[in-house]
């Protein structure tokens, strides 16, 4: 498999720079290397040493195990250099999912029908998962909260409202209160918070 490097330079481009449209055929060269030198390493080759006979037997016994040491080791090195060409792309093909939401043209010219049909996979997965968290909001920001209580302004006016550390009393105006007791009031759009 002479070609193994050409592979993983592309991928190294590809991650330096803009998307390399998919290269099919040395894709389906490596595939089929890997193919040859499995059926050639199959251990059902090697036989047993208890039926071996004459110092003939051993000799080809050694070197058919050698040949399938060598080969699977081969076999590894295909391997992995296909999951170096296709990691970075099926990164890429995820970005573009959460950068701009829809492929280009351009952009899906350059790719395979294995990886179309990942980011679109990909994209309902996504949706699925954001559909079913859709009260959170992913603009807030993740840093945990400087104090345990917060300002709020009452937007409606709901009376009193019971909550797990007791009762709240909601009139139109500002009001402090736990952060823990307001956040499910201001997904309910009851509240709004005047410090974050």
């Amino acid at each position: 498999m002479p070609r193994l490097n050409d592979l993983v330079r592309e991928a190294k481009r590809a991650v330096r720079g803009p998307t390399q449209p998919y290269n099919t055929a040395l894709v389906r060269e490596i595939c089929n290397d890997i193919g040859t030198l499995k059926s050639i390493a199959n251990p059902n080759n090697i036989p047993k040493s208890n039926g071996l006979k004459t110092q003939n037997d051993l000799n080809s016994a050694a070197e058919l195990q050698f040949i399938s040491l060598l080969t699977s080791g081969i076999e590894t090195r295909g391997k992995r250099a296909l999951r170096i060409y296709h990691y970075p792309r099926v990164r890429r093909v995820r970005d573009v999912f959460w950068e701009k939401g829809l492929l280009k043209k351009e952009v899906e010219k350059k790719l395979s029908a294995p990886e179309i049909n990942f980011f679109s996979e990909y994209s309902k997965l996504a949706g699925d998962y954001l559909n079913f968290y859709e009260s959170i909001n992913g603009k807030w920001s993740l840093d945990p909260p400087k104090d345990l209580f917060t300002t709020t302004r009452v937007v409606r006016s709901a009376g009193d409202i019971m909550t797990e550390e007791g009762q709240l009393h909601l009139t139109t105006g500002y009001m402090v209160a736990m952060r823990l007791e307001t956040e499910a009031l201001v997904f309910d759009n009851y509240l709004k918070l005047l410090d974050r």
